[in-house]
């Protein structure tokens, strides 16, 4: 095991007992590192939105989730510094819906981003790709890895 991912639909708003559940889940996975000797991951899936169809409204969604993560970070002190001795890295499933101060929050904390930009087309939560904050993620220098998340249209032309 590398690490944990947390994933489901966006649907719905982090609640304070969410929250709570995620810094109880980082003690977990720190213990566990902590037995194993080395750093695991913890990546939930955040600021996707989840597009039923309701305009923008998944991108608001989106950015409160991602406020809502990110300000229970800053609360906890994670940082990468910290992380790599808690033996816990950050991934973020996403951000898709990043705003450029979260986004420079994101950098200072260490947080990396997994950007799944065509999973991101493909499920409609944005609808090309020059609506996607990758080049806001490098240029403030939030480590990103470029993933698909599986999102393909099954065309391998």
């Amino acid at each position: 095991m590398i690490g944990i991912d947390i994933a489901a639909p966006e649907k719905h708003a982090f609640t304070a007992d969410g929250m709570a559940n995620f810094e109880e889940l980082y003690r977990t996975v720190a213990a566990a590192a902590a037995e194993r000797g080395r750093p695991l991951v913890l990546r939930p899936h955040v600021g996707e939105g989840y597009n039923e169809g309701n305009g923008q409204a998944h991108e608001k969604l989106a950015h409160q989730n991602l406020e809502t993560l990110i300000t229970a970070l800053e609360k906890m002190g994670y940082s990468a510094g910290r992380g790599d001795k808690d033996g816990v890295i950050i991934r973020f499933g996403h951000a898709t819906h990043a705003k450029a101060e979260q986004v420079q929050r994101m950098a200072k904390l260490g947080v990396i981003v997994e950007a799944n930009i065509g999973s991101n087309v493909t499920t409609g939560s944005i609808k090309n790709i020059s609506e996607h904050p990758l080049l806001l993620n490098l240029y403030y220098g939030v480590r990103t890895v470029l993933g698909t998340d599986g999102g393909c249209d099954g065309d391998d032309s």
